[in-house]
C-alpha cells in the first residue's frame, strides 16, 4: 500500500506558515527548557539530592516548574497541529491508548512531586512517601517516550501501515531506528540540565561552602551527562537515512549551516561548564537549544518532504484572527510574568 493514501488531506491557515513556523519554534525551546529543568532536577534530587544537601531546594521548586512545563507544551503541540495536523492527529489515534495514558501520567507525577517536597518538611512522613520522587521519575520517563513515540510515528507515514495488523491504537514506532537515539537524545539533556538548574540555584550564595560545593557538584554533572548525550546525538544523526543525514553533511547549505550552528553552540556550552561558568553556560545552553530547536524542524520537513510541506497550505488570509491570537498571546504571557512575580514574592522562588 502506498503511505501516502492514509494520509488526511490538510487545513487551511489563515497566514503565511512561517509565522507558525516561528512561534512553535520559540514556544518548544522554552517549554524544552522547562521539561529539561524538571526532568533533570527531580533525578538530580533523586541520585544526589540527600548527598548534595540539593533535595529541599530542588523539592519546592519541581511542582512549580512542572506546571509551567505543561501549560508551555501546549502552545508548540498546538502550532505544530496548524502545520502538521493531518501526520499528529493520524500517530495519535494508532498510539491513542498511550496518548490518552499521558495525561494520567503527568497529574500523577504533578502529585507525587508536592508529596516529595512534603516529605522533606515533614518529620512524621510514612515510609511510602519515600517511593513519591522514584515514581514519579518513572512517570515523567514513560511520558517522554510516549511523546517521543508519536513524534516519531508523525513523520513516517509508511509506519502507519501497522494498523491494519493492529488497530488496537497500541502501535509503537519501534521499526524505526531512529526512536530510540532520538529519545535518549532529549533524557540525557534534560538529565544535564538539572545539575545546571541545581548550579542556578546556589551560585550566587557564595559565602556558603554547602552552596558553593552544590553549584561544583552541579556543573559536574552537566558536563559529563552533556558528553554522554552528544555521543547519542552522533547515534541519532547517523540513524537518520541517508538521504536526510547528507544533507547536514554538505548536501545542502542551510542543513550544514544549522548543523554546524549546533555543534559549534554545543561546544562553547560544554567548555563554558568545564569552566564552571553557570551564567554564561546557561546563556549558551538556551543557545544550543533554540538552534537543535531549528535542526529538529529541518529533519521533520526533510522526512515529510515527499508527502508534504507546509509552504504548500492553503492561506485564507484571515488577518483579524490572527491578531485576536497575537493579543490573547501577549496577555497570557503577561499574566504568567505577574503570577510568577507574585510567586517569588509570597517566597516560592522560581
Amino acid at each position: 500500500m502506498d503511505p501516502a493514501a492514509l494520509i488526511p488531506s490538510p487545513d487551511s491557515i489563515p497566514v503565511a506558515w512561517g509565522w507558525f513556523e516561528v512561534f512553535k519554534l520559540v514556544t518548544f525551546v522554552c517549554h524544552l527548557l522547562l521539561m529539561n529543568a524538571v526532568f533533570g532536577g527531580a533525578v538530580f534530587a533523586l541520585l544526589r539530592g540527600n548527598s548534595s544537601g540539593a533535595g529541599p531546594q530542588l523539592a519546592k521548586r519541581l511542582p512549580t516548574t512542572l506546571a509551567l512545563t505543561v501549560n508551555l507544551g501546549v502552545p508548540p503541540l498546538l502550532f505544530v497541529q496548524v502545520l502538521y495536523g493531518q501526520f499528529l492527529y493520524t500517530a495519535a489515534i494508532l498510539s491513542a491508548v498511550y496518548w490518552m495514558l499521558l495525561i494520567a501520567l503527568v497529574m500523577i507525577a504533578y502529585g507525587l512531586l508536592y508529596v516529595y517536597a512534603g516529605r522533606l518538611k515533614s518529620t512524621s512522613a510514612g515510609p511510602l512517601s519515600a517511593l513519591a520522587l522514584p515514581v514519579a521519575v518513572c512517570f515523567l520517563l514513560a511520558t517522554s517516550f510516549i511523546l517521543t513515540n508519536i513524534m516519531s510515528l508523525a513523520i513516517r507515514p509508511e509506519g502507519w501501515i501497522q494498523y491494519f495488523q493492529n488497530p488496537q491504537g497500541t502501535i509503537l514506532n519501534l521499526g524505526d531506528p531512529t526512536l530510540f537515539p532520538r529519545w535518549l537524545h532529549f533524557v540525557f539533556a534534560a538529565l544535564a540540565t538539572g545539575g545546571l538548574f541545581t548550579a542556578l540555584l546556589n551560585f550566587r550564595d557564595t559565602g556558603s561552602e554547602a552552596a558553593k560545593a552544590r553549584t561544583t557538584m552541579g556543573m559536574k554533572w552537566f558536563t559529563h551527562v552533556s558528553l554522554i548525550q552528544a555521543a547519542v546525538g552522533v547515534w541519532w544523526l547517523m540513524a537518520l537515512p541517508r538521504e536526510v543525514m547528507l544533507l547536514f553533511m554538505g548536501g545542502s547549505a542551510l542543513h550544514t549551516a544549522v548543523f554546524l550552528a549546533a555543534l559549534g553552540a554545543a561546544v562553547v556550552v560544554l567548555v563554558l561548564g568545564f569552566m564552571g561558568r553557570v551564567v554564561p553556560a546557561t546563556a549558551a545552553l538556551v543557545l544550543t537549544v533554540a538552534v537543535m530547536a531549528g535542526m529538529r524542524e529541518l529533519v521533520r520537513m526533510a522526512y515529510l518532504g515527499r508527502y508534504f510541506h507546509p509552504q504548500n497550505l492553503e492561506v485564507t488570509g484571515q488577518y483579524g484572527s490572527f491578531f485576536v491570537f497575537l493579543f490573547s498571546f501577549a496577555a497570557g504571557l503577561g499574566a504568567i510574568a505577574y503570577m510568577l512575580t507574585l510567586h517569588r514574592k509570597a517566597g516560592g522562588g522560581i
